[in-house]
Order: structure tokens, then sequence, then C-alpha cells
């Protein structure tokens, strides 16, 4: 029988051996539920998610990685992972695998060099964009490939590719029409608008009424005729060539458009002034044509007073932004988006001269120079245009 010493030495282990079982309950039980969690986050994961072990057998196959691939996961579970690539694409796997397996990493992009491919149940391959890890236990190396199907991106990039090239296409026919422009379409109109203007000196007053109004109709045509095809030749050669920018004074540019612009505000007698202009890196020529075209707008849709135009400047983070102020005629808010297209009139020419390509060329400087341009107004109170031009003050 034992004695009292060993009964309590005996009680000691046995409490001992249950705090132990407690303890390796606790553990077990966190591990199930980590194991849970793990579960959870890899069903609801849009990514593949592929676990294999040495021998490249699948044992984790997500629902990721059943939609991807079409595959339930009881399909694949302890089959090759060669099964979810191109054949043409396994013996490199395997290398790459073996090389990944013996080094030091422990997790890299899959084919960094190459794009990577998958293959569905079905038989359809699709690219895709893929991440390999992995993980020592017991001895034994575990791999976990988490991947995505980029298809749609892939779409979206072979679009943009098309697109660019499309437009890149346009862009040269529209240089080529530019050359035709300036030579093939132009020298005929000259021809006619000299024939045309000699029979206005010659003629005028000694044919009839009707005579005098049918030559002034054609005078007026070519004159149109002419700064429309000037105006689409600018159009189109902006940018052409490259951008070109220098460091330039728009005060002095704005001076110079004044001069060119002396006759018309002249006739009007607009008022016109400016603040103190900013030095910037830009395209001195387009900018001029940019203020002359937004200048000469403000004269010639005057109202009932003389125009007052305002041109003012401010420098914010990383820009400038440029307004054109008048006190003319003003523009309806349901047009602010239509006059910056080309050929767009909101008048008749009987009322008001001009191409409808002027404010299309505006648009075109400041997007070509990185800006914005837009316009607020009200009728009969004026108008005022506002664009950004990036950069700070030289």
């Amino acid at each position: 029988m034992a004695n009292q010493d060993e009964i309590e030495l005996l009680t000691a282990e046995v409490k001992s051996l249950r705090q132990q079982l407690s303890k390796m309950q606790v553990v077990e039980s966190q591990r199930r539920e980590a194991q849970d969690r793990y579960s959870g986050i890899l069903d609801i994961a849009h990514e593949g998610i592929i676990s294999i072990n040495e021998t490249q057998q699948i044992f984790v196959f997500n629902h990721g990685a059943e939609t991807i691939f079409g595959y339930a996961a009881d399909e694949v579970l302890g089959k090759p992972l060669s099964i979810l690539m191109p054949s043409r694409i396994a013996d490199t796997h395997q290398r790459h695998m073996s090389n990944f397996a013996a080094s030091s990493v422990p997790t890299r992009r899959m084919a960094e060099r190459t794009e990577v491919y998958g293959l569905r149940k079905d038989g359809r391959e699709f690219p895709a964009e893929a991440s390999i890890s992995k993980l020592d236990e017991d001895g034994r190396q575990i791999f976990t490939v988490i991947l995505r199907d980029i298809s749609d991106r892939k779409q979206a990039e072979a679009e943009l590719q098309r697109r660019t090239e499309e437009l890149e296409r346009s862009n040269r026919e529209l240089e080529q029409f530019a050359n035709v422009a300036s030579h093939d379409l132009q020298e005929p109109l000259r021809m006619v608008t000299g024939y045309v203007k000699l029979l206005a000196r010659r003629y005028q007053g000694q044919l009839d009424a009707d005579a005098d109004e049918f030559i002034g109709y054609a005078v007026d045509g070519v004159d149109r005729m002419r700064a429309l095809i000037n105006d689409i030749l600018t159009y189109s050669q902006l940018g052409a060539s490259g951008q070109t920018s220098e460091s330039i004074n728009l005060d002095s540019i704005v001076e110079r458009v004044m001069r060119n612009l002396k006759d018309s505000a002249d006739e009007f007698n607009a008022t016109v002034t400016w603040d103190q202009l900013p030095k910037l890196t830009a395209n001195a020529t387009q900018m001029g044509q940019l203020l002359q075209n937004l200048l000469s707008n403000a004269i010639k849709f005057k109202g009932e007073e003389s125009p007052a135009i305002h041109i003012g400047s401010q420098q914010q983070k990383g820009e400038w932004m440029f307004s054109v102020r008048d006190n003319g005629i003003g523009i309806d808010s349901q047009h602010y988006e239509r006059i910056f297209s080309l050929f767009q009139r909101l008048h008749g020419r009987n009322d008001y001269p001009g191409t409808g390509v002027g404010l299309a060329i505006c648009k075109r400087v400041v997007e070509l120079h990185g800006g914005r341009i837009w316009v607020e107004s009200q009728i009969s109170k004026g108008t005022t245009f506002f664009f950004t031009i990036p950069g700070i003050q030289i």
C-alpha cells in the first residue's frame, strides 16, 4: 500500500498532466481557429491560391482558383501542377521551380522576364500575373502560388495600343492634309481670289446692280474660304512637329498681340488691360495664338458698351491660372463645352464673322501645354475664359 508521500507525488503529477493537457487543448483550439480563418480567407480571395508539395502535387486549390481555371477543387487535388499550364511551357516552369527551390529567396514574381499563361479546364489559355513563395515545414518544402487572371487588362492594353496607333495614323494624315491645304488648295484659291477682285476693281459700277452684288458675294466667299483654310492649317500644325518650349515673357507677348489687333481695337474703342504677367516656359508662337484668339473674340463679341477687357493671372500649386474677362454679349451655359469644338458657331456670319476654329485652337494650345481651359459667362454681362499652364514663374 502506497504511503502518503507517494500519493501526494502521484496527485501532483496528475495535476501537472492535466494542466499540460489543458494547455495543449487551448493551443489545438487556437490552431483550428487559425486554420478556419485561413480557409475563410482562401475562400473569399478573388486571386487563385494554389499550394503544392515538393513533387508539385496540388493540395490547396481555393475558390478563386476554381473560378479562374474552371475546375472544382476535388478535380485537381493530388494532381500535378502541370495540368494548369500549357504544355509548351511545362519544361521551362520545371527548370524555374528547381532553381527557386534551391535558392535562398523566399518569394518571387513568376515569369519576371516573360509572360506566364494558365490553361483552363476547357483548354483555353489565358495571360496571368503570379507570384510564388516557399515554406519549410517538417523538413519538407511547400510552395504557394498566388495567381491573377489579367485577360481583361491585356484586352484593355491591346485596345489602348490600337487606338494609339489609330491616333498616330490620324495625326500623320492630318499633317499630310496640312501640306495639301498649304499648297494644293491655296494655290487655286489665290488665282480665284485674284481674278474675282480684279473683276470687282475693273467693273464695279459698270454693270447692273445684280452683277455688283454677285461680285461682292464672290469676293466675300473667297475671303472666307482663305480664312477657313488658314485656320484649319494652323490647327492641324499645332504640335505636328513636336512641342518646343522656351522661356517667354507673357507681357511681351500680349503687347505683340495688341499691335496685331490695333485696328479692330481702335474701331470698337476697346480698352485692354492686364496684370503683370509671369515669365514661363512655353511655346511663344502658340501662346500668342491663344491670347490673340481670346482677345479678338472679346473685342468682336462686344455688348452695347465699348469693350473693356482684362487679363489676369494667379499662381496656384504647380501651375498658373490665367483669365481673360470682357463685358460683351455673354454665352449661354448650354454652349460652354460646344464652343471649344471645331467649326462651332453660335451666331450667323452676317452678325459676327469668323470660321468657328479659334476656340478649338485655344483648347489645343492649352492641352499641348498640359493645362485646362473653361469658360464662365452671363448673358449681356460678359464672359471670362480661364486657362491653366503648369509650371512656376522663372
